[in-house]
């Protein structure tokens, strides 16, 4: 399927419904407005379709697991066949290896060279598929990617031949990992990848596995696996089968926190799913969902602030010349905040009289009261809010400190202390407004400017003001790793910490060729900890320089350290 092929498909569907046959629809995930239409000709071809009609359909699983592009008819309808790699490191390696023979070795006419790398290949390709399984942390865009057993089987011959063209004259040549790792990942497998810090992490691998250390005795593929120089087919399988340590995510270079996170994340979502299969509710002489929800309208209703005087606001900025970056962003926010007020208190108040019997209950007001009879928050209500991952209690509450902050920064027009970053709907718009002031100061252009962190040694409430320059920003986490603040430098996470607080960060523009390039992680920022998936640029915000003592490199991919990005390190502005 694809642009054009509806009336191609509309016809087959027709004519095999008639004189019977056989139709497969391929990839109708990339039909997301036709399938619908879809559906209709399925239902009507139940009553007098030939006996020998059959329809089969393939499709690519959602972005993200909460979004549904297949009609719920035609899943229940359906005998249903999934395809995915197991989540087992072993598994994976196990199949990996045994998708070839001894056959396919003796092709390359430099076995003994060919060997390990294969056994490099196939462990990439069981890490990559095994560290999906770990969720945003393993990759950023983690339900998206399907590397498959095609791609270990292209980039396999890619080896043979470039082997095979360094025999002869051309012997004594090296095996050529540069081109090697260039073609696995940024074509092979690269070619699945959108996302620039999944990228980055695919590379890693591949940087860390096929390289000439390869050949060194003792060499460890990964944590406890070492490499293998001699044997044949079934010693190398052996040497799978045996040698292998127990699973751990230090295997795939991440912290064994992400075990913990895994389990959350699991337990989390088979929960979602009981209340969602069960409709929310529990046995018992409880109070019925339109007395909780009746509760609920009243509490949020008498907790929620008036709308912002944006009229005031703005008469008391003054004309243009008044108007900084700064207050242009607060300006903003409280315009959207106003949005989102007013959608919720509507909302609360027409649902209100339905429970009163003063209006009819409508199709939305019934979905509002199952999402906050399940501490959802409400469609409509999100429609008008920021991404978040938080449940309606927890997110009410942040509503009402983001309207405490705004206030107070819309009656001074002055900056508070210490900007709190998650607090804003569009935070990129405040970074961007710390470039356009450090810009117009030193007359930078501004698409030559980038940003630039300085971890201080401040709590959150520490700060007496905002410095001369740039601006104190607060409210972030760290996931994979921690912040030291004594050595002032990037550490290993403690166990069960899954995300502990940064200080107060300094927030600087710089020009781009004065940036650090060596010492420094390039660290992603994002706005929950669901980093991929959503529109685009997804829950990406910026990155910062990070501190390290780790040996760094610097590449197409920025300055970076090995272990950090296979621990998926990132910062956060909400945590669940």
């Amino acid at each position: 399927m694809g642009q054009g092929q509806e009336p191609v498909a509309e016809e087959a569907l027709e004519r095999c419904i008639k004189e019977g046959g056989w139709v497969f629809l391929q990839n109708i995930h990339l039909m997301s407005m036709w399938v619908k239409q879809l559906e209709k000709s399925l239902e009507a071809s139940q009553e007098g379709a030939h006996p020998d009609f059959r329809c089969f359909l393939s499709s690519e699983p959602p972005p993200l697991p909460s979004q549904q592009t297949i009609p719920e008819a035609i899943l229940q309808n359906s005998i249903k066949v999934s395809n995915q790699p197991a989540q087992s490191l072993r598994a994976n390696l196990l199949r990996a290896w045994q998708s070839f023979d001894q056959s396919f070795i003796d092709t390359c006419m430099r076995k003994e060279d060919f060997k390990p790398v294969l056994l490099a290949l196939c462990c990439f390709h069981a890490l990559i598929n095994g560290r999906r399984k770990f969720g945003f942390i393993g990759w950023s865009c983690s339900n998206i990617y399907g590397f498959t057993m095609g791609d270990l089987a292209q980039c396999a011959q890619v080896s043979i031949n470039m082997l095979n063209t360094r025999t002869g004259e051309r012997a004594a040549d090296d095996v050529p990992f540069d081109d090697l790792k260039y073609i696995f990942g940024e074509i092979m497998y690269g070619g699945h990848i959108t996302d620039k810090w999944d990228r980055r992490t695919n590379c890693t691998y591949l940087e860390t596995l096929v390289k000439p250390e390869l050949y060194n005795e003792g060499f460890e593929l990964f944590a406890g696996f070492p490499t293998k120089l001699k044997g044949n087919y079934q010693e190398y399988l052996d040497h799978i089968d045996y040698g292998l340590p127990r699973e751990t995510p230090v295997g795939f270079g991440l912290h064994p926190n992400a075990d913990i996170s895994f389990l959350n994340t699991e337990c989390s979502s088979l929960f979602s799913y009981i209340m969602e299969l069960s409709g929310g509710g529990g046995g018992g002489a409880g109070a019925s969902m339109e007395e909780i929800i009746g509760k609920m309208v009243v509490d949020f209703l008498e907790r929620l602030p008036e709308d912002f005087n944006l009229f005031d606001i703005k008469s008391r900025i003054g004309g243009p010349e008044n108007l900084t970056p700064y207050l242009i962003v607060m300006n903003q926010e409280c315009e959207k905040m106003n949005i989102l007020l007013g959608t919720i208190r509507k909302s609360l108040g027409d649902l209100q009289l339905g429970l009163q019997g003063a209006l009819n209950i409508s199709d939305a007001m019934d979905a509002q009261m199952k999402s906050m009879f399940m501490d959802q928050i409400p469609a409509m209500w999100m429609k008008e809010a920021w991404r978040t991952l938080k449940s309606l209690p927890v997110w009410f509450f942040d509503v009402l400190e983001r309207c405490t902050m705004l206030k107070n920064w819309s009656d001074s027009l002055i900056m508070p202390p210490s900007l709190w970053l998650a607090g804003t709907s569009n935070p990129m718009a405040f970074v961007t407004a710390v470039m356009q002031v450090t810009a117009r100061a030193y007359k930078w252009a501004l698409d030559e400017v980038e940003t630039f962190t300085e971890i201080t040694t401040l709590d959150w409430d520490q700060s007496e003001g905002q410095p001369d320059e740039g601006a104190y920003i607060h409210g972030l986490y760290i996931e994979g790793a921690r912040w030291d603040r004594e050595a002032g430098e990037l550490r290993d996470s403690i166990l069960r910490d899954l995300a502990p607080q940064m200080p107060i960060i300094h927030l600087i523009a710089i020009p781009a060729k004065e940036r650090r390039m060596k010492d420094y992680y390039d660290c992603p920022c994002y706005y929950v900890s669901q980093r991929g998936g959503g529109n685009p640029p997804g829950s990406y915000v910026f990155f910062g320089q990070l501190k390290t003592s780790e040996p760094t490199v610097n590449t197409l991919y920025g300055v970076y350290q090995y272990k950090w990005v296979l621990a998926g390190v990132g910062m956060l502005l909400q945590i669940e």
